[in-house]
């Protein structure tokens, strides 16, 4: 497995009234494995999850799973619909 670490900091505010109340910050560690299992069909782990990735057939990949470009897409959509999610509670 390759592995990618990358460390973010994380900030949070807490509201009270009008006026911030306190921050938080704290370090979070983002890893991610992936290693290449045929000719274009990846196995990542990220966390306690194994996700795949594969091409398209006429790239010269099997189509078993999701292509790298959806996960990308996905990852986006999802990230927008949380946060809208988050800002509605």
């Amino acid at each position: 497995f390759t592995f990618l670490q990358v460390n973010l900091i994380e900030r949070h505010y807490i509201l009270k009234n009008r006026g911030i109340v306190m921050r938080i910050s704290n370090l979070k560690v983002v890893k991610v494995g992936a290693c290449l299992l045929g000719k274009f069909k990846i196995e990542s782990k990220i966390g306690k999850h194994t996700v795949y990735l594969d091409q398209p057939e006429i790239a010269g990949g099997s189509d078993s799973v999701p292509n790298p470009l959806q996960f990308f897409l996905l990852s986006i959509a999802g990230g927008i619909i949380s946060i809208t999610r988050i800002i509605a509670m």
